[in-house]
């Protein structure tokens, strides 16, 4: 038991000496937009267009059914 409660107080004492050196973060600063940006928008396309049908299957001579 002495063993377990030593090594918790070392390992205590271990990370408040960490935390304590430790410099706090720097904000980091947010990126603002270019003045002259380009936004670009898609039209939706309308219902049905652009939708090519499925090619239709021919039988040839050399395919038996």
């Amino acid at each position: 038991m002495d063993l377990m409660r030593t090594l918790l107080i070392y390992m205590s004492a271990t990370m408040a000496l960490a935390v304590q050196n430790t410099t706090a973060p720097k904000d980091t600063p947010v990126p603002t937009p270019a003045p002259n940006a380009v936004v670009e928008t898609v039209k939706a396309p309308a219902l049905g267009e652009g939708i090519t049908p499925a090619p239709v299957p021919t039988i040839t001579p050399n395919m038996k059914g």
